[in-house]
């Protein structure tokens, strides 16, 4: 939860650092950007650490590398050291969210994960709930600069709690080989193909979602005029409706096949997509109910979609996980690229995004569905 709080809480201040670092609404779009790269690269180095070194150490840092990011941010006097404070963060914010997973794995068998890693998204969709409108509040009453002050309030206490964690990995599991060769272990998981074009299928339907990431505090705050507390309710809403999300992941594990599961979530995009298209620049509302569609798939398809990878690797639990949370951040980043081309609109931008990465998700599945039918 606590890393779509790091993306999710200052959205709404986006307009208000930009003023306030004399900088444009790009370049602060592109702290996002920024962010998921580096996101991306500490999911890649925590979880094969933690296959040689234990879930518990690697789990401390990375709550405190968090921590620090949140400070820096928080004392940024410019655009330049704003963005350090979120690599920074972001390095920490991998740790953990490669590190949750790798637990998951660790703590339950295959026929209890899928159900787990659906609670575990349900929290990262009650986050994008909470955060913008606890971001509003906090610019309701002080400066944007705040928001990093009760994320590292929030941090403080995963500090504790890390240091409460009783470590997970059987003692059998550690790798006993050294640290280059853990991270080799990367390139073992990779071969497996039926892994990895799931990851890459997956990987591009998810990148739509954070085109929307990157443009909707613009879309809904200076396309359509509303205030930063309406784009935070909109926000919230969507992610409130994306709740049942994990529940219809569940669903499609027991009662559809791969193929069936994957052939509906890519439906429901396409439906969404040409939504966005014809009835997006209409209003709020209308932008709302075209794209909620497919941030509902969206949310059911990404924990269906790790649990069948999951499943594909037995051992180097840390390095499945890394890779898969690594391929997953880094199309996140290249959505929020796309989200923030300077385009006529931002809503044109998101229905371009949509359409350009939903149909490469579309197109990878057609050409290797005879390689990863189940």
């Amino acid at each position: 939860m606590t890393a779509p709080l790091a993306t999710d809480m200052y959205l709404p201040a986006f307009p208000s650092i930009a003023q306030d670092l004399n900088t444009t609404s790009s370049l602060v779009s592109m702290t996002l950007v920024v962010f998921n790269v580096f996101l991306a690269f500490g999911v890649l180095l925590f979880g094969p650490i933690s296959d040689k070194f234990g879930r518990k150490k690697p789990l401390l840092w990375s709550v405190v590398l968090y921590g620090v990011g949140n400070f820096v941010c928080f004392i940024a006097p410019d655009i330049w050291i704003f963005i350090l404070g979120r690599v920074v963060q972001a390095f920490g914010g991998g740790g953990m969210i490669s590190l949750s997973l790798a637990i998951v794995k660790d703590s339950y068998g295959s026929k209890q994960r899928g159900s787990i890693i659906a609670v575990l998204q349900s929290f990262t969709i009650i986050g994008p709930v909470i955060a913008p409108l606890l971001g509003a509040a906090v610019l309701m009453v002080v400066s944007w600069r705040y928001v990093f002050l009760v994320l590292l309030a929030i941090t403080l206490l995963e500090i504790v709690m890390s240091i409460m964690y009783q470590e997970s990995i059987p003692k059998n599991e550690i790798n006993k080989g050294s640290v280059l060769a853990t991270f080799g272990r990367i390139f073992v998981v990779a071969k497996n193909k039926k892994f990895s074009l799931i990851l890459v299928i997956a990987s591009f339907y998810f990148a739509a979602f954070f085109a929307y990431l990157a443009s909707g505090s613009f879309i809904y705050e200076e396309f359509f005029g509303l205030s930063e507390t309406e784009f935070s309710l909109f926000f919230a809403l969507n992610a409130v409706l994306s709740l049942a999300g994990p529940t219809i992941s569940v669903w499609m594990g027991r009662k559809l096949s791969l193929r069936s599961s994957i052939n509906f979530t890519m439906i429901l995009g396409f439906i969404s997509t040409v939504c966005v298209f014809i009835f997006g620049h209409m209003s709020p509302v209308a932008f709302f109910i075209s794209f909620v569609i497919y941030a509902i798939a969206n949310s059911a398809f990404r924990p269906y979609a790790t649990n069948i990878l999951l499943d594909l690797h037995e051992g180097d639990t840390g390095s499945a996980t890394a890779l898969i949370n690594f391929i997953f951040t880094m199309f996140g980043a290249l959505g929020m690229v796309a989200g923030s081309l300077p385009l006529p609109s931002y809503v044109l931008c998101v229905a371009i995004s949509m359409l350009f990465f939903i149909g490469l998700s579309a197109i990878v599945w057609v050409l290797s569905v005879r390689y990863i039918r189940k």
